[in-house]
């Protein structure tokens, strides 16, 4: 989006180079710039506090000028009310944007706004159909799909990827003798527990479904898995959650497995990397 409003803003224009900034919380997030290759010089500037200032005032496009730049236009991007980036284009010589040039960037930049708001949109859909949303770990679709992609890349280098089964024990009881409110409360402390056990960006979590969660392990045998399966079972057994109804014991079943231990050897390029994860699934729940 950002690339295509840059080229489309120095096409309409006879600007010498254009700078997108966007915005979050009222700093800049993210900063980019292109030139149209006409001349050479010094690079678009950053908008000012001043600037910013002036577009949230007037909620309008600013012209001004710069040391670097005769010209300078400003065009606000709104989304529900809040400034959240802005198109700045950057002209060598003088009174370089005429009244129909500045409308059209105006125009642009509101369908800039709407396609950034569109695309935030679909992102968040896209995150909702892998997202457990009480847990916020992964749930079975998205657990399986990026599952799948880390076995084919273990695969690939020829390293080892352990699998942990985890149940939740007894769990009914939380929801007979208390209520649905205290089940829900178990499981998101249980999964955040289960975070904080495990390597950041590396290993993979996931709600399998009701009380049971499965964990990919990269680069890690069945022995090491086995260590790290143990140490997040005592982990649980030795902590308690805080309820309404007082605090809560939880204790947890593991079923662990890897793909070495699993299938040997062998070459292992032949195989389904899908199917591969479901069994290791299923032979980990075996194991509880």
């Amino acid at each position: 989006i950002v690339d295509v409003a840059m080229h489309s803003a120095l096409a309409m224009t006879e600007a010498d180079g254009v700078r997108f900034t966007i915005l979050q919380d009222s700093l800049v997030v993210r900063s980019v710039e292109l030139s149209a290759g006409k001349k050479t010089g010094e690079p678009i500037p950053l908008p000012d506090e001043k600037v910013l200032k002036a577009l949230r005032h007037d909620r309008d496009i600013l012209c001004t000028g710069s040391e670097s730049h005769e010209s300078m236009l400003h065009s606000p991007l709104w989304q529900a009310g809040e400034l959240i980036g802005v198109m700045s284009l950057g002209a060598f010589e003088g009174n370089a944007f005429s009244g129909d040039k500045v409308d059209e960037i105006a125009l642009l930049s509101a369908q800039i706004a709407i396609n950034m708001e569109n695309a935030a949109l679909y992102a968040d859909m896209e995150e909702m159909a892998i997202v457990d949303p009480l847990t916020k770990l992964y749930n079975r679709r998205g657990f399986i799909n990026l599952g799948t992609a880390e076995i084919r890349r273990m695969c690939r280098l020829k390293h080892d990827i352990s699998l942990l089964f985890i149940d939740i024990d007894h769990f009914k009881r939380f929801n007979d003798d208390y209520d649905y409110e205290t089940g829900d409360l178990v499981l998101r402390q249980t999964a955040n527990q289960l975070q904080q056990s495990l390597r950041d960006s590396i290993d993979l979590c996931g709600r399998y479904g009701g009380e049971e969660f499965v964990v990919l392990l990269p680069e890690q045998d069945m022995e090491r898995a086995t260590h790290i399966a143990e140490r997040i079972r005592r982990q649980t057994q030795n902590s308690c959650i805080d309820s309404t109804h007082g605090p809560l014991s939880v204790t947890i079943s593991i079923g662990v497995t890897s793909l070495k231990a699993r299938f040997g050897q062998d070459d292992l390029s032949s195989r389904d990397d899908e199917d591969m994860l479901l069994d290791l699934v299923h032979r980990g729940g075996e194991l509880l």
